[in-house]
């Protein structure tokens, strides 16, 4: 996944997945894999399988129903900004943002996540829902101060 091999990822997190079904992190991953690939129904057909609430369910499917990829994304967002447990993560608030799009909000996160030393920071360029930065340059100089190389689009 964090290669951007699509297809690899999708086959070796559903192998993890047949292997531990309880594994939540390979089900998020493979949701969201399907979703980069423009394969939603197989992504809302993972979240029935999975073992999330019955109501965020509900709500997923309700968000993809009403407003389709664009309102799932939204409602992803909002689900973040509302976790009280999500307020001090600079890095979480940035991934949300990102996810939704929302480029200049999700930018602004960053430098505190660099400031709370997170380390995931490091894994930066590698998670999937980042790639919509590649390129940007306020993205590649960060990336440079965290000693990472560039990307491109």
């Amino acid at each position: 996944m964090y290669c951007k091999d699509l297809p690899s990822s999708e086959h070796y997190l559903l192998a993890a997945m047949n292997l531990d079904p309880s594994y939540r992190r390979a089900h998020r991953l493979a949701e969201t894999a399907y979703l980069l690939r423009n394969k939603v129904p197989e992504m809302l057909t993972l979240v029935d399988s999975s073992e999330g609430s019955d109501t965020a369910k509900a709500e997923i499917q309700r968000a993809f129903a009403s407003s389709g990829e664009a309102g799932y994304k939204q409602w992803a967002l909002q689900r973040v900004l509302n976790d009280p447990t999500q307020n001090d993560r600079a890095i979480n608030l940035a991934s949300a943002h990102w996810f939704a799009a929302n480029r200049d909000r999700a930018l602004q996160f960053l430098p505190k996540a660099c400031q709370q030393g997170d380390p995931r920071l490091k894994m930066l360029r590698a998670y999937p829902r980042s790639w919509i930065l590649y390129g940007d340059p306020e993205y590649n100089d960060l990336l440079k101060r965290l000693g990472l190389a560039e990307t491109t689009k």
